[in-house]
């Protein structure tokens, strides 16, 4: 049947039926065999429920780019906003996996999530993190200073105000109780564990970085409430895979055309081997160059070029440790490598400000001394991260120890919060040429 063979009301409801059965198949091939007069019915066809069928279909028939454009193009109601972002992060997961053949774990999903937030085209405006909004978490927070220990007639008041589910807000004062009563217990993040050294210069701009250790707090908050929404089976795929036999949907798929030129995984360039009197240099033997003329550090620079390399590499090499573990779907194991992996999100941001002062002018001196400190501080902190992983077994379920661990790794993202902020100011003012 052609599309002008049906009303705009019986279209509609075609593709709506069609989506809420997330019936992709049927919707690939009612597409495709209609694609060439798309663009030409009228706009009265074009409901939501239309757009969301074609958006579905682009999905299942695996035309990513696709999808992302018209979603990163399209206008649509608010009401839609959650599905849509449920499905913009599902065909990114599928992307990933095409690209990698294998399936994606909790790391890899939480590392592409963070890469690629969904388009202003299907965003409120109000920050989600993970199902909470920037107002609803506003609320919880004024609501705990009153009563850490709400009743569930007082929960289900917030549910009406927030929006939020039952479970959320439970979990919500559950986690917010216990960060508090772990923060009264541990020392001061401003010595890490993991680290040899204490941080440099903190007390003198720990004024300033008071206030960024404050703000931090909501972010590391939220991969908490993520791990707690996990553990109670609130996150799901929305998204279902609908296996298709015609001959129509394997067409379309060797029809689409992956973007030319598309890079394969290149081999890694091999790292220089690095002169054998600096190889063996301490990391405070750099560290220690802050005053020291150009001339005498230009010297040294490549050798810290070349550690710069030899850290992210490493880095990397973590990253496939880490996902290598495969924990159970909602295990213990699970949620002690989501918190594990944002560390090393965390950890990889030394390299992105190095890199972002990489063409500023400033002293060789100042550069050596601020870049071999935040590479010191990756690999002392990537050491953390392979002891946990080479005990890994040990805290097994243990929740109580595998909380003990996860309070101390917030307060290690914390310390380099802290640190980065400090060192990146540093970086600023050396290429102002002011004093610090």
């Amino acid at each position: 049947m052609h599309y002008t063979s049906y009303t705009p009301s019986q279209f509609n409801c075609l593709c709506h039926t069609l989506y809420q059965a997330r019936e992709g198949g049927p919707l690939v091939q009612l597409f495709h065999d209609y694609e060439g007069i798309l663009s030409t019915i009228g706009e009265e066809y074009w409901t939501d429920h239309v757009i969301l069928g074609y958006l579905l279909a682009q999905y299942h028939s695996g035309e990513y780019d696709r999808l992302f454009e018209t979603i990163s193009r399209g206008t649509f109601p608010a009401k839609h906003y959650k599905e849509l972002q449920d499905l913009w992060y599902a065909g990114r997961y599928k992307e990933s996996e095409k690209k990698r053949q294998k399936i994606l774990g909790a790391v890899e999903k939480y590392r592409i999530r963070r890469k690629f937030p969904p388009p202003p085209t299907i965003w409120d405006g109000q920050e989600t993190v993970y199902s909470f909004k920037e107002n609803s978490r506003k609320y919880l927070k004024q609501f705990y200073k009153t009563n850490p220990y709400p009743s569930l007639e007082q929960k289900k008041e917030i549910c009406r105000v927030t929006d939020l589910e039952l479970v959320q807000i439970s979990n919500w004062f559950k986690n917010r109780r216990q960060r508090e009563k772990g923060e009264k217990a541990l020392p001061s993040p401003l010595i890490s564990p993991f680290l040899a050294f204490p941080l440099i210069a903190c007390g003198r701009h720990y004024g300033i970085m008071a206030d960024v250790y404050d703000s931090r707090v909501d972010e590391l908050e939220c991969v908490e409430d993520e791990v707690t929404a996990v553990e109670e089976g609130e996150e799901r795929d929305i998204v279902t895979d609908v296996s298709v036999s015609s001959d129509v949907l394997a067409e379309v798929m060797n029809d689409f055309k992956e973007t030319e030129g598309e890079k394969k995984e290149e081999e890694e360039e091999p790292i220089p081997e690095g002169d054998p009197e600096m190889v063996d240099l301490d990391w405070d033997f750099f560290i220690k160059m802050k005053d020291q003329p150009n001339t005498v550090v230009s010297s040294y620079l490549p050798e810290l070029r070349r550690r710069y390399k030899v850290t992210e590499r490493r880095s990397k090499a973590t990253e496939k440790l880490l996902i290598d573990l495969h924990p159970a779907d909602r295990s213990n194991a699970e949620d002690r490598q989501e918190i594990l992996g944002e560390l090393l999100d965390k950890i990889e941001q030394a390299l992105d400000i190095i890199d972002e002062h990489e063409n500023r002018k400033i002293p060789f001196g100042h550069r050596a001394h601020l870049e071999a400190r935040l590479l010191k501080s990756m690999n002392s902190m990537l050491d953390g991260i392979h002891r946990i992983v080479a005990k890994f077994d040990v805290i097994g379920e243990d929740r109580d120890a595998a909380n003990n661990e996860r309070e101390g790794l917030r307060y290690e993202i914390r310390f380099l919060d802290m640190m980065y902020t400090e060192i990146h100011e540093s970086f600023l003012k050396s290429f102002l040429e002011m004093e610090w």
